[in-house]
């Protein structure tokens, strides 16, 4: 069976590809643990760097899968090339993977921000105590000793 193509050469799978900046968005919506890591939806290794991250869609294009953020996962190259367009229990994999990595990044971001505004309100409150290096030691300490009693 011949692969349809257009008068421009290229397949239905890669104008779906191209219709979505997929990559961009994935990085955008899922910003990695600390920024900077992410976990390989198939064989759990983690992924440092966004330059080791390829962006694997559960549903393959091809198998009528659709562009879009929630549908795409972390993924090393290894397991990406392994899986390359196939439909079987992967699917099911990438799905619980995704499902991880929202409660990782939200998870992530509940905790840091409330972290990010107690700094600042420390150093509105303790100016002197912020202006040197064991100032910042001791309120980051502090901070973080007050969210520990929160979670617990």
């Amino acid at each position: 069976m011949a692969v349809k193509k257009n008068a421009s050469n290229k397949t239905k799978t890669m104008f779906k590809r191209e219709s979505y900046p997929y990559r961009k968005e994935y990085f955008r919506r899922n910003p990695g643990l600390f920024g900077c890591i992410w976990f390989c939806s198939q064989c759990g290794r983690p992924l440092i760097g966004k330059g080791n991250v390829v962006v694997d869609h559960i549903v393959p294009l091809n198998k009528h899968g659709i562009n879009r953020t929630f549908n795409t996962v972390a993924s090393c190259g290894k397991c990406n090339s392994r899986k390359s367009d196939l439909v079987d229990g992967r699917i099911v994999r990438g799905y619980i993977a995704k499902v991880v990595e929202v409660i990782i990044f939200t998870t992530q971001k509940l905790i840091i921000l409330p972290f990010a505004c107690m700094f600042w309100a420390g150093k509105k409150i303790f100016p002197s105590l912020v202006s040197t290096v064991a100032g910042r030691i001791v309120l980051i300490g502090l901070l973080a000793v007050a969210i520990w009693k929160l979670i617990i």
